[in-house]
């Protein structure tokens, strides 16, 4: 084989090469989303379900109006999930007061319905200093099952139901200035009613989450509640139909290594 076309052979195997790497690259990508909420009222879709930044003049929260069901507070990264179960050895992050970290049933979760399709609602509300306002909310896991003093590892939660990261390793980015203030609320999570299909309302609602990984926890507790008023939290929700015909709303690829996770164990 001539010279000239030892080096065409090579340059077509290295050109091969480079393709098919960046066929993998994509592919990889594509599976892993970061879900921008910095913005007010923006919002979007992860993994099927509606995220929302909570509207602070359409949106009345606060003492008495959302129930706090679990609260975890650490700097750096922070995880936990709600429980009526104590001791939490496993758990340090998680707030023990039964005033804040407490089971929830199923049929206390309000159903709200967004464009023809129902949803079960949870809000988070967040803490962060001025400075540094933004905090990454890094995994969300919702299990169901028929106790509610589970304290173990995330595979004794029961059937899982959603998991922010099943197509990926995702996350959503939350910016605290939009809503400043504990008790107020900072996003909306709409989690499909359709995934529970297989639950009773008297069936137990374990949420699992972690925050801090992507952009640190540097202040006070965040706290998953629920709005006890029939029909959710009564703000006005616009509808996603116009997010693109793919209907996802995912605003950015996640161009990292897979993050470092904390929690205890994996579900098996």
């Amino acid at each position: 084989m001539g010279v000239r076309m030892k080096r065409f052979v090579f340059f077509c195997s290295a050109l091969l090469m480079m393709v098919g790497i960046g066929i993998m690259g994509s592919v990889s990508e594509a599976q892993a989303v970061v879900l921008d909420l910095t913005t007010a009222a923006s919002s979007g879709f992860v993994n099927g379900a509606f995220f929302l930044q909570t509207d602070l003049n359409r949106h009345a929260t606060g003492t008495g109006i959302i129930d706090s069901f679990v609260r975890i507070q650490h700097n750096g990264t922070e995880e936990g999930y709600n429980t009526d179960g104590r001791p939490l050895p496993l758990w340090p992050d998680v707030n023990t007061s039964p005033v804040f970290t407490h089971s929830i049933t199923l049929g206390s979760v309000p159903v709200v319905t967004i464009n023809g399709v129902d949803y079960r609602e949870f809000l988070l509300d967040i803490n962060q200093t001025a400075p540094d306002a933004f905090l990454s909310l890094d995994e969300l896991q919702i299990f169901i099952k028929n106790s509610g003093s589970i304290t173990s590892n995330l595979a004794s939660l029961g059937v899982p139901i959603y998991d922010l990261d099943a197509a990926g390793d995702s996350y959503v980015k939350l910016n605290y200035i939009l809503n400043p203030g504990s008790g107020k609320g900072d996003m909306f999570a709409y989690i499909p009613e359709s995934l529970f299909t297989t639950a009773a309302d008297s069936d137990f609602v374990y949420l699992y989450s972690q925050l801090g990984t992507n952009f640190a926890s540097n202040d006070g507790f965040e706290e998953w509640a629920i709005c006890p008023q029939l029909g959710g939290c009564l703000h006005v929700i616009p509808e996603p139909s116009s997010f693109g015909l793919l209907g996802v709303g995912l605003l950015g690829l996640l161009k990292r290594k897979k993050k470092t996770l904390f929690k205890k164990e994996e579900i098996e």
